[in-house]
């Protein structure tokens, strides 16, 4: 919901890529309500929050030690952004492409004790001061870094072997106990989890000691740590995700892997195009979609023009997963809303699908509609939608307004 600045250039080597102010995001705050006034202790003992709990992080300095300035940079925290040459914007953030020198980008991990960014290439790897937006080092290596980790005072790298660097002399220990390329990292509340080429799969503890090895069924693509459940989901190469309990090193889904193709896209069809066009022009209001998992494409099962007291008997019926496109008017002013709803009972299969392609299919449709939708939901329950506390009833939440 915040103005967000493309650019800033800080001098002619550095530059800031979506960026906000102090002054915006406590304008944002007071028309949202969350405060009575865009400046005074109120609206500052707010920001102060939202920077603890890292929603937003600070750029050039540490505003919750220093004296507020309406001017302060801000920046999302899953947004990268440093001393670059060249930047691009894909669907899923900022990514780094050129970086100081180095070829390409391969990796990076954010150092929050030091505020540093550790930046893997494939020649190396720089660690930048996020503070200044400078080098503070520059390794130039003859191997790939595909993966970095940061334990305590520890730097954990994935490259042709293991590497592990002390963060403040950069003292180097090199462990070839996998004896091929190692790809992937996670870290557990105990462990270190690694995995390489030859479908081995190595738990270390935190000071570099191997505990134990396992071999996989097939090449691991990626690994991620569930730390509520202490789970370890492995996604590999025949389309799996395996998952394992981390306490006994065994896996607990040998009869339920999941399947999934990874790369499937599911385009919106000429049809659904049109009918979205249809809306853009105030034809209908309301249109539900579906995505064809067999056809490789998202179709219009829905059309319509209804108000919302006729929406709730137009979805009443609906027991599938579909994404929902909405268009009401408030004091004349008309709002968008895009909503994926996937109830509970839905396949496994269906729900991972609807999940993945949620920001690709929203993407497309505004294109389309030329303009952002106003508001997104992400429901379980259509009653969301319907509801007295849905957002056709409501003013936007800080979550609704995050994009």
């Amino acid at each position: 919901g915040i103005s967000i600045h493309v650019k800033h250039v800080v001098s002619p080597t550095k530059c800031i890529f979506q960026y906000f102010t102090r002054k915006e995001l406590n304008h944002w705050l007071t028309t949202r309500k969350f405060c009575s006034s865009p400046i005074g202790d109120e609206v500052n003992e707010l920001v102060n929050q939202i920077l603890e709990f890292e929603i937003v992080r600070p750029v050039l300095c540490n505003p919750t030690k220093n004296e507020p300035a309406l001017d302060d940079y801000f920046v999302l925290t899953n947004k990268f952004f440093g001393d670059v040459d060249i930047l691009s914007d894909n669907q899923c953030g900022i990514v780094l492409q050129a970086i100081v020198g180095l070829p390409d980008v391969k990796t990076s991990c954010y150092d929050k004790e030091e505020h540093n960014l550790w930046v893997g290439s494939s020649g190396g790897f720089v660690v930048l001061d996020c503070r200044t937006l400078s080098v503070i080092v520059r390794i130039k290596l003859s191997s790939p870094i595909y993966k970095i980790v940061i334990v305590n005072d520890t730097v954990w790298m994935c490259s042709d072997n293991l590497l592990l660097y002390n963060k403040y002399t950069l003292s180097q220990s090199i462990i070839d106990a996998h004896e091929s390329n190692v790809t992937h990292i996670t870290k557990t509340k105990d462990f270190i989890i690694t995995a390489a080429d030859n479908l081995s799969l190595f738990v270390w503890t935190y000071d570099g000691q191997l505990v134990r090895d396992i071999t996989l069924k097939s090449r691991c693509l990626d690994l991620l740590y569930i730390q509520s459940k202490n789970h370890l989901l492995v996604a590999t190469e025949k389309k799996t995700i395996d998952i394992w309990d981390v306490s006994k090193f065994e896996s607990i889904n040998d009869d339920t892997t999941i399947n999934q193709d990874w790369n499937d896209k599911y385009p919106l069809s000429t049809e659904a195009s049109n009918v979205i066009k249809k809306l853009a022009s105030n034809e209908i209001n309301f249109i539900v979609l579906e995505i064809n998992i067999d056809k490789h494409t998202t179709l219009v099962i829905k059309e319509d023009n209804v108000d919302i007291v006729g929406l709730e008997s137009k979805l009443a019926d609906h027991k599938t997963p579909c994404y929902i496109i909405y268009r009401f008017d408030i004091s004349e002013i008309s709002q968008y809303i895009f909503v994926s709803y996937i109830p509970k009972e839905a396949p496994t299969q269906q729900k991972l699908c609807y999940e993945q392609n949620f920001s690709t299919i929203r993407l497309d449709i505004e294109e389309i509609l030329d303009r952002r939708f106003d508001r997104t939901l992400s429901t379980r329950s259509l009653g969301d939608l319907t509801g007295p506390s849905s957002p056709t009833n409501r003013p936007t939440s800080i979550q609704e307004a995050v994009p």
